[in-house]
């Protein structure tokens, strides 16, 4: 889940940094002394294995080996003190952004190179002095600044991914959240109780109705001319029945007057009353 947004003192990568920079430099320390072993056992063991080359040397200054080293601590470095941010930053309950990683950039990665640089150069200087030879190592100063310059850009194009993944990451919890806020909502619409619609009820049929289903049950496959002339023929010999007359809503007097109008609705009132006959005749 997407941690808490920054709060307005952290909107810069300085105010970041600032958020996380006392809980870093207690845990550097730990490490420091590691590292400075570290890099005095692998230089001696360069040193051992330069004057073993060169039984001759009096002094030790394979300076492109010592830089080449140099490059590959402070990368370490770089990783373990990346490491280090992302957990307090992590612990803190906020998610990675841009802002993060301009702050780790500016303020840690960056810095933590300038300084190797500088010890590198101070000790190479430091050899020139005493070995009192200017000049000597300064091709190695030069391979040096080259090496480290391709490691900041190298580590200017991780950061950069990194930012793209954390922006992804938000993505995919966002529209997790989405989805499960979606299938919530869902069922709980589910749950809810719905009041049932009032049936309507049935309208009453018209007397003329029955009649007809007694003139189809004799003539089943009489047509709609043929029933018009047979009922109406009856509502002349009998013209105070109802049951011969055609529905009032039809507003004619015959059903021959609504087969002019409108035949489809003599021929719809036709298929109720065959289906009517139809299921008296199953009963019987």
């Amino acid at each position: 889940m997407e941690g808490p947004p920054l709060p307005p003192e952290a909107r810069t990568p300085a105010q970041v940094w600032n958020l996380i920079e006392r809980e870093f430099f207690l845990k550097r320390s730990l490490t420091l002394r590691a590292v400075e072993d570290r890099r005095k056992q692998q230089r001696g063991e360069l040193k051992e294995e330069h004057l073993r080359k060169n039984p001759q040397a009096r002094f030790y200054f394979d300076s492109h080996a010592d830089a080449k080293l140099e490059i590959k601590l402070i990368d370490e470095q770089c990783h373990s003190s990346l490491a280090s941010c992302r957990a307090i930053w992590k612990n803190q309950g906020r998610s990675e952004g841009r802002v993060f990683f301009d702050a780790v950039r500016d303020f840690c990665l960056f810095p933590l190179m300038a300084k190797g640089t500088s010890d590198l150069i101070g000790e190479l200087e430091s050899l020139e002095k005493n070995t009192n030879r200017p000049g000597l190592l300064s091709s190695s100063k030069a391979f040096f600044e080259r090496e480290l310059e391709r490691l900041r850009s190298d580590w200017r194009t991780r950061l950069e991914i990194a930012v793209i993944e954390s922006e992804h990451q938000r993505r995919r919890v966002v529209d997790a959240f989405k989805t499960q806020c979606f299938i919530e909502s869902s069922k709980s619409a589910e749950t809810t109780l719905t009041p049932l619609k009032q049936k309507r009820t049935p309208r009453a049929k018209p007397p003329c109705v029955a009649e007809a289903v007694k003139i189809i049950a004799k003539n089943p496959r009489i047509t709609p001319t043929e029933f018009c002339k047979a009922i109406d023929g009856k509502a002349q010999s009998h013209p105070s029945q109802e049951k011969y007359k055609p529905p009032t809503r039809w507003e004619v007097k015959t059903f021959f007057d609504q087969y002019y109008k409108r035949p489809n609705t003599v021929s719809r009132f036709l298929t109720s009353a065959r289906t009517l006959a139809s299921q008296s005749n199953r009963q019987s």
